[in-house]
């Protein structure tokens, strides 16, 4: 047994090392590794339970209940069975045990399941979006739950009946599950058992759709809907990657019929909301929705622009920054079609790097690249981009020039002078 578990132990090393292409250059770097994943840095707030939580706060039985909730009830009823069933042997003859190589095994799944789970919840690990930093636990449980029911069906060899009718639950209990992800798809990452009651405002309590997948199918529908017009989309973060993405997943000659706007856009693609034009429901809860804002962005565009036009520049070089109180107004007028790989850069420097949110507190300001690509909006040949500026109180804005296309971005600060709001 021992030289088994040597080879074991070498080979598991042996593929770890081939698959894990940052050890080639530094073996320590798996040492790291661990350092980070038990303190990410990245912070993120997941709705829980009805409260939106994030490390250090998260409760001792976060990761529990996410997998105890996303996990199908089948496979937790007989990986309870089969934990119970190796505990109780292992409590009445531990050297038997110990020396079967089945029931070893069982207690080997055991600890390879509760073992990562305790280490997240004593080292208080910064985990998010559910249980995914964990997900490698399934295996475990899926086996612990094939042992349980290997015993059972041991167990009730002389009784067929019964043996059959455990089987067929278990058969049963796969095929609701598989119901279930077709049912689902493409969405089966928002997959709930029946231990959550998925009928009483789901969507309230957990958080569902973490990588925004239904916005793929929002713009899809966008597109075949209007198929003979720019469109200027809104998203409820505009600056984030998620939108983006999935746009690079659509034809090019269809993508560069849609523009991302912060604000003043056609169409505000956001988790739901009354009155929408379309939306994707999963349990009955929106996860995307479509809401039609033209009549509404006409008219502010309109504004910002004679705004925009009317007040005094502060920044040269053809691309005007104006101040309108709690927004700030971006113009460059014309606006031709290859301004749209234009960039600029906009800095916000709070009163007190306190008031800061906690992911740009390293930074001491708030800093955000523009890319005329993703925010720029082509309306009567102008380009005008609004930014609300932040509620905490802020001290200074400043912005960078802007740059026609080019891979890299030159950056003059401009001062915008003093600003206080939020006070």
């Amino acid at each position: 047994r021992g030289a088994n578990g040597a080879a074991f132990a070498l080979a598991a090393a042996a593929a770890l090392y081939a698959t894990f292409p940052t050890l080639w250059n530094d073996p320590a770097a798996l040492a790291d590794g661990f350092r980070v994943f038990s303190q990410h840095p990245t912070l993120v707030s997941t709705l829980f339970q009805g409260e939106h939580v994030r490390w250090p706060n998260a409760p001792p039985h976060y990761i529990p209940t996410w997998a105890a909730i996303t996990t199908p009830p089948m496979a937790l009823a007989l990986a309870a069975v089969g934990t119970g069933r190796a505990v109780y042997l292992a409590a009445c003859r531990p050297r038997t045990a110990l020396g079967n190589s089945a029931e070893r095994f069982g207690l080997l799944l055991i600890a390879c399941a509760v073992l990562p789970m305790a280490a997240v919840v004593v080292a208080n690990s910064n985990v998010y979006n559910g249980w995914r930093q964990l997900y490698f636990l399934y295996a475990p449980i899926c086996l612990l739950a094939a042992l349980g029911l290997g015993w059972m069906a041991s167990a009730l060899a002389d009784k067929p009946r019964a043996r059959l009718a455990v089987c067929g639950l278990a058969a049963l209990g796969i095929a609701v599950v598989v119901v279930q992800m077709v049912r689902l798809h493409p969405y089966q990452t928002d997959y709930f058992n029946a231990l959550v009651n998925r009928n009483a405002n789901l969507g309230e309590r957990y958080e569902m759709d973490y990588w925004q997948l239904a916005r793929r199918e929002a713009l899809e529908w966008l597109l075949a809907t209007y198929p003979d017009r720019h469109l200027i989309v809104r998203t409820d973060d505009a600056t984030r990657w998620d939108l983006d993405r999935h746009l690079y997943i659509i034809p090019e000659e269809e993508r560069r019929r849609i523009s991302v706007r912060t604000e003043l856009s056609h169409f505000h693609i956001t988790d739901g909301g009354d009155n929408a034009a379309w939306s994707r429901r999963v349990y009955g809860v929106p996860i995307a929705a479509v809401l039609d804002t033209r009549t509404a962005t006409e008219a502010a565009y309109w504004d910002a622009y004679a705004l925009a036009l009317a007040s005094e520049p502060v920044a040269r070089g053809g691309f005007d920054v104006h101040r309108d109180g709690k927004t700030l107004i971006y113009t460059k007028d014309p606006c031709a079609a290859e301004d749209a790989r234009g960039r600029f850069l906009l800095s916000v420097f709070p009163n007190d790097p306190n008031d800061l949110p906690d992911e740009f507190s390293e930074l001491g300001h708030e800093s955000l690249n523009f890319d005329f690509k993703l925010h720029g909006a082509f309306l009567d040949g102008g380009c005008v981009i609004t930014r609300t500026l932040p509620d905490y109180p802020i001290a200074a804005v400043k912005t960078g020039q802007w740059v026609p296309g080019g891979e890299s971005l030159w950056v003059v600060d401009i001062p915008i002078g003093d600003i206080a709001i939020g006070e």
